[in-house]
């Protein structure tokens, strides 16, 4: 969908930073603040789509960890919602792998604070599911890897969760190795 050069008279779009599945990123300013902003968006509008982009927005809102990319709002434009989010400069993890592997100490330190970014969500009862290099971006300095993109982030029910304490309390189980 297309978005207008300034968003909700706060928010100017600088250009588009790429594209997933269902929404189109874009570079902002936030004109009150002076700083640089991620603004995301859908590829087609239709309602449903539309409730998918806004429950990511309450998803991702309702989780503060350094490792997890901060919302700062949400905004709607000709019926339309626009995640307002933390724009990070150094780039995907997808982007990084494309130009050769990690040096081993980062992709440790990444995975890590990954893990404990996901146990978090884990313990506030969301799943996820869509941790891939693509969905993983850095601060500006490029240390700080944060966990983006919520859209098929879902609640643990109690099925999922019966499930999980079915497969902790089986004989085959593993022993989990705990991250310091």
């Amino acid at each position: 969908a297309p978005v207008p050069v300034v968003v909700a008279n706060t928010f100017r779009v600088e250009r588009r930073l790429g594209a997933g599945g269902m929404g189109i990123a874009y570079l902002g300013i936030d004109l009150d603040l002076n700083r640089p902003v991620a603004l995301k968006t859908l590829a087609r509008l239709s309602s449903a789509s539309a409730q998918r982009l806004a429950d990511e927005a309450r998803r991702m809102a309702s989780v503060v960890h350094p490792n997890i990319a901060t919302i700062h709002g949400i905004e709607w434009w000709l019926g339309s919602p626009i995640l307002v989010m933390e724009y990070l400069e150094g780039g995907t993890l997808a982007k990084r792998m494309a130009q050769g592997p990690l040096p081993i100490a980062d992709a440790v330190r990444t995975g890590r604070l990954l893990a404990l970014a996901l146990e978090y969500l884990h313990v506030a009862g969301l799943l996820h599911r869509d941790v891939k290099p693509s969905n993983i971006a850095y601060t500006k300095h490029g240390e700080t890897p944060k966990l983006l993109d919520f859209g098929l982030a879902t609640l643990m029910g109690s099925d999922l969760s019966e499930a999980a304490d079915a497969r902790s309390s089986a004989p085959e189980a593993t022993a989990q190795i705990p991250f310091a």
